[in-house]
């Protein structure tokens, strides 16, 4: 249930909540009817998955991924946050190319990033170089034109590129 609520304490309590209400003067329930009972917790945050898949984290951005409802205006956000994330780690990137301190370059970027956020940007300055990002913009810049032309498909062309993302093993 806690996982399911995406460590939202207010979604939490209000699944226990509706499982309190649900069992009654009954004190039993099994797993099943609690899953059934529990919604989904509300969509994942768009930028945690997107961080999720340039962290190359295949099973939670796979996680993440299926336990949301996108709209049409979902999935353009989505690859424009992909756009402004990639840009982002490529201003990372030359800064610590020339600093070589990733500590430093992070707490000093423009603008900051935030505290919860740092450790996840860590991981994806380790899986991508400058120059795979320049490719990675290319490709985002490709995706948002294909999505744009082809509604009725775009969930599965942004979903293949999410994935494809994260699944990448090199550098």
């Amino acid at each position: 249930i806690v996982e399911r609520a995406s460590d939202d304490r207010k979604n939490l309590k209000n699944e226990l909540i509706k499982i309190e209400s649900f069992i009654g003067t009954n004190k039993q329930i099994d797993i099943k009817e609690i899953v059934k009972l529990t919604n989904l917790s509300e969509n994942h945050n768009i930028n945690k998955i997107v961080d999720l898949s340039l962290a190359r984290s295949k099973k939670l951005t796979l996680q993440a991924l299926n336990e949301n409802i996108f709209s049409t205006e979902d999935i353009i956000i989505m690859v424009r946050s992909f756009l402004t994330k990639s840009k982002r780690l490529i201003k990372l990137n030359e800064e610590y190319e020339k600093n070589q301190n990733l500590d430093q370059v992070i707490a000093l970027s423009k603008p900051p990033i935030f505290w919860k956020d740092k450790e996840i940007v860590k991981k994806q300055m380790k899986f991508w170089s400058k120059k795979n990002l320049i490719e990675l913009i290319k490709k985002i810049n490709s995706l948002e034109k294909k999505v744009k032309t082809n509604s009725s498909t775009a969930l599965n062309i942004l979903q293949d590129f999410v994935i494809e993302q994260s699944s990448k093993t090199s550098n």
